[in-house]
């Protein structure tokens, strides 16, 4: 999709080691420093949050879920890229994922429930959940 462009926004230090110079990519994006707890980028059509909201407590994805809302164009969305947990007693990958979160991290992983609530909460709803063949699914959230 060569119309497309994009804005990689992470915090200073992390835009320092992107991958992204690639020559096939060149002209179509650009880098953004800042803090999503602050803020992101305004306008974009779709915001791609990728291994992000599994680090963080629940207020702390409602604020940043609640910046994108509040950011994005008319007709926006957002894609959450994240493991969803399964129901209790399924095994799934996230499940060690999730001890881990907690043992080093103030975050978790969720299951669809879990996602429906922090998305509410940024006045989001979530529009579809899309498995991959990775532990990781497409979770498609919009304005509620």
């Amino acid at each position: 999709r060569p119309d497309l462009d994009g804005v990689l926004f992470d915090r200073p230090d992390m835009l320092a080691g992107h991958l992204l110079d690639v020559p096939e990519l060149a002209g179509r994006w650009r880098t953004e420093a800042g803090d999503f707890f602050a803020a992101v980028p305004q306008g974009a059509d779709v915001y791609v949050i990728k291994r992000v909201v599994h680090d963080w407590t629940d207020e702390e994805c409602v604020r940043i879920l609640t910046h994108c809302r509040e950011a994005m164009a008319p007709g926006g969305r957002v894609l959450i890229v994240e493991s969803v947990l399964p129901e209790p007693n399924v095994p799934h990958f996230a499940r060690t994922l999730d001890v881990l979160m907690m043992s080093l991290l103030n975050g978790r992983e969720r299951d669809r429930n879990d996602f429906e609530k922090i998305c509410a909460a940024a006045g989001l709803r979530i529009a579809g959940v899309t498995p991959t063949p990775t532990p990781v699914a497409v979770i498609e959230a919009v304005p509620a």
